[in-house]
């Protein structure tokens, strides 16, 4: 091995350059744009489910904690967070 720095090559006087051609942006991997996908949905199927147990939470709060009424909370408030997200999504769409 020669200790000497690399030579830059430059075209011969009266030649033209070499053209250069764009790199073309690397492809994304089918498997890995299922795995964002897959983990954007865990992400917001976690967020959807603290908005309805808050939501629950505080319907229950609204008539004392009476016990017996903890699935009928928990469904008007899976209605509403539902409804909620809808009215949003068209909302951003439109």
């Amino acid at each position: 091995m020669s200790s000497q720095p690399k030579r830059l090559h430059l075209p011969k006087p009266g030649t033209s350059a070499p053209k250069i051609t764009p790199r073309r942006k690397p492809r994304v991997d089918h498997a890995e744009i299922v795995r964002m996908a897959a983990s954007e949905a865990a992400s917001r199927a976690v967020e959807r489910h603290q908005m309805i147990a808050t939501a629950a939470y505080f319907r229950a709060q609204e008539r004392g904690f009476e016990p017996g009424h903890e699935l009928e909370d928990w469904l008007a408030a899976e209605t509403e967070v539902v409804h909620d997200l809808q009215v949003s999504a068209a909302i951003s769409e439109a």
